[in-house]
Formats: structure tokens, sequence, C-alpha cells
């Protein structure tokens, strides 16, 4: 019997998931999430890594979000009033720089300059309001198929995943359902796992032994790497959002936060679009400008 090692993470963390975190994510009830003490082989233990590692994944962008939901509206603003002040500090720069140099301030070459500038910056943007958009349009999942599509999952993932069956990466229909699977746990489909779980029964079947070898070379090096993986889940954002989004008086405390973070960003930007006033009416110049996406 193979003793578990704990010296990568913390070992109630590596058991169990906690219940204030379970909440968020459909329910107390976590088929599959219980690691055992003991295995009787190193693969045993590597397998039921592998799909708490899945698990713990699919539980971090649940809370993501749900994040996104409560508070996505508010960064989003913040991150546009923030980008907006980044503009009109740069039309500052050039503006300041023209007039120091005695030259004319020419708006169409300042446009092009400070456009290729911001790309990077409208890039961000764009990628947090489609993200919010995302998670407005979430479809909302009732706690059987939560339920249901993690035990399914699980049984998939023990024969399906690649890095426990190692036909999985080299077989195109394999992988192709392997793709199918990731996409219907994504949503918690309950009903399409079912189906994929037919069809994967139905492919193995006429592969036999060819359809399934378990990735068994280095075990203990996969065995150290999924535990710190797995910690890191544990540690990091957006898996630590669990105990926030579990408190209605945290969550109104964070909106409280996002709320003065755009109401000093909007301060800020109205002072900017002072000074350019104030510079621009001094040189007799006048500027009208939009950002665009």
């Amino acid at each position: 019997m193979r003793k578990r090692k704990t010296g990568f993470i913390n070992d109630s963390e590596y058991k169990s998931i906690s219940p204030e975190n379970a909440n968020t994510d459909g329910g107390d009830d976590f088929p599959g999430f219980d690691i055992p003490d003991e295995f009787n082989t190193p693969y045993e233990e590597y397998e039921a890594l592998i799909i708490r590692k899945e698990q713990l994944t699919k539980i971090a962008s649940s809370r993501r979000v749900d994040y996104l939901q409560h508070f996505g509206d508010l960064m989003a603003e913040i991150l546009t009033t923030k980008l907006e002040c980044i503009r009109l500090k740069k039309i500052l720069a050039y503006c300041t720089r023209c007039i120091n140099l005695g030259e004319p301030i020419d708006t169409n070459a300042m446009q092009q300059e400070i456009d290729g500038e911001m790309q990077a910056y409208y890039v961000e943007l764009q990628n947090m309001l489609d993200e919010r958009d995302g998670a407005k349009n979430a479809r909302l999942v009732d706690a059987y198929d939560v339920r249901m599509s993690k035990q399914i999952f699980r049984r998939i993932c023990k024969r399906l995943h690649p890095d426990i069956n190692t036909k999985t990466s080299k077989n195109g229909k394999l992988m192709d359902l392997w793709n199918r699977v990731m996409e219907a746990y994504k949503e918690y489909d309950a009903e399409k796992l079912e189906e994929l779980e037919v069809e994967l029964n139905h492919i193995m079947t006429l592969l036999g032994e060819e359809g399934f070898a378990p990735n068994i070379d280095n075990i203990d090096e996969k065995i150290k790497k999924n535990q710190k993986r797995i910690s890191a889940i544990l540690t990091t954002e957006p898996y630590t959002y669990g105990k926030l989004l579990a408190d209605p008086k945290a969550i109104d405390a964070k909106k409280q936060e996002l709320n003065k973070q755009l109401e000093e960003f909007k301060e800020y930007k109205r002072n900017l679009e002072e000074e350019l006033e104030k510079l621009t009416g001094e040189g007799g110049a006048r500027f009208t400008w939009q950002m665009t996406l």
C-alpha cells in the first residue's frame, strides 16, 4: 500500500474542498474529489491527481464567471476610464512637446501616433469586455447537472485523459472525443457527457487493447508535478474567489472598493481634461477626440 506524500501542499487542501468554497459551485457534493489516504499503486495516485486537477480547474473557471457576473461591469468601467486617462496623458505630452519645440500641433499625426501606442491597451479592454459579456451570457446550471457532470467526467477521464491514456493523443478519434468532452464539461452539460461516454465505450470496444495504454513513465515525477499544480490552483485566483463569493457582505465591500477606484480615476480624468484645456487654450488650439476600439 502506497502512502500519500503531503510535502507539496497543505494536507487539508489536498484531501477535500472546503465547505465555504463548495457553495459557489452548485452545492456541497463533489463526487470524485476526496483523495484516499493510501493507494495500491503509484498509478492510482497519479490518476486521482489528474482528475482532481481537471475538476479544480473547472471550479476555478466557474468562480471567475461568477466573479465577473458580480463585478464585471465595474471592472470594465474602471479599465475604460483608466485608458482614457492614459490617452489624455499622451495627448498632453504630445502637445507640450510641440509647444516647447515651437512647432504647430498636427492633430492627424498626433492621433496616429497615440492610436499606435494605445493599441495594446485597447486589446486588453476588448478582452475584458468580451469576458464580461461571456459571463453575463453564461448558462445557468442546476445542482443535479453539476453533480452528474462531475461523475461522468471522472469516469471518462480515467480512460481518455491524454495524461492518463497515452493512446489518446496518438489517435485522431480519441483526441477529437476528448476535446468534445472538455467542451461539454466546461458547460456542465450532463446530457452531452452521457452521449460522449456512450461514444467512448463504442470506440474503445472497436479498438480493444489498442485503445488504452497507461502513462506510467516517470510516474513519481508526474505525481509531484500534479501535486504542485493542484496547490497552485487552490492558492491563487480565481479559485480563491470562493470565500468572497460565498459572503454577501464581502461582495458588497468589494463593490464599494471598486466604486472608490472608479471615482478616483474619474477625478483624475477631470484633472487631466482641465490641464489639457488650459494648455490648448493658451496655445489657441482646440482638440476633439474619441477613444475607439
